[in-house]
């Protein structure tokens, strides 16, 4: 299943400044993050809980940065 990740990047210039930092942050490559945003790749529970942490998601917003669909 593809997800629209275009908020989830906002939110990750917004508050880390890169996609490459947020990678360092989240303790993945940016190569991986690349593949998990294209859609090669699914997020693990695990760095969906740590990236809600890191970019301070409020809750009800998790399902439009992280499940919204295309």
């Amino acid at each position: 299943m593809k997800f629209n990740y275009n908020l989830l990047n906002n939110r990750i210039a917004q508050v880390c400044g890169s996609q490459q930092e947020f990678a360092k942050r989240l303790g993945i490559s940016f190569e991986e993050l690349q593949k998990k945003l294209i859609g090669t790749d699914e997020f693990s529970a695990s760095e969906i809980q740590k990236g809600i942490e890191l970019l301070s998601i409020p809750l009800n917003n998790v399902d439009e940065l992280y499940f919204n669909k295309i």
